[in-house]
C-alpha cells in the first residue's frame, strides 16, 4: 500500500468489502450479526471521521474511523477494516496505522475500543502503536472474548 490516505467514499465500502479480511468479516459477526458492508456501513455512519488507505492501483485495502465515546467528546473510538491480503502491506500499513492514530489522537484525550480475541494480528499491531492491552472479556451479540484497547494522549 502507498502511504495515500484519503477520504472515505461510499466505493471504498462497497469495494472493501467484497475482499474482507476474514477476521473482520468474524468480528463484525461477532459483534452485531451484520454482513461486511453492512457493519462498515453502520461504523462509518456513527463517525466523526472516516478515512481510506489506497494501494498503488487506486483500490481500498483499509478502511479505519473514530466515533466519540462518551458525552464529553473525551473518548475516541477508533475502528478498522481491512483487505485479506493486507499482509502483502504490512510495513506501509504500519506506518500509515501509526499516522492515522496521532490524528485521532489530536481530537481526543483517549482512544478506546473492543478487538476480537481471535484477531492476533490486530492486537500485535494495537500493541506496536502504543494501545494497551486489556485481559478478554465477553463482548457483543456473542458475548465471544474482546479485549479492550486503551491509548492516552501524552499530554492528557
Amino acid at each position: 500500500m502507498s502511504n495515500k490516505i484519503i477520504a472515505y467514499e461510499d466505493w471504498h465500502g462497497w469495494k472493501l468489502s467484497q475482499r474482507l479480511h476474514p477476521a473482520n468479516v468474524a468480528e463484525i459477526w461477532a459483534i452485531a450479526h451484520m454482513e461486511g458492508l453492512d457493519g462498515i456501513r453502520e461504523s462509518v455512519a456513527r463517525s466523526s471521521k472516516v478515512w481510506t488507505g489506497m494501494n498503488d492501483e487506486g483500490e481500498p485495502i483499509a478502511i479505519f474511523g473514530v466515533s466519540e465515546r462518551d458525552m464529553m467528546g473525551t473518548v475516541g473510538n477508533p475502528w478498522l477494516v481491512c483487505r485479506e491480503d493486507i499482509a502483502d502491506y504490512t510495513f506501509a500499513f504500519l506506518k500509515t496505522f501509526k499516522r492515522a492514530i496521532r490524528a485521532m489522537q489530536e481530537a481526543y484525550d483517549i482512544l478506546s475500543g473492543e478487538i476480537d480475541a481471535r484477531n492476533i494480528d490486530v492486537l500485535n499491531m494495537c500493541k506496536w502503536a502504543g494501545f494497551e492491552i486489556e485481559e478478554a472479556q465477553p463482548f457483543g451479540i456473542d458475548r465471544l472474548p474482546f479485549h479492550r484497547i486503551v491509548i492516552k494522549r501524552s499530554d492528557t
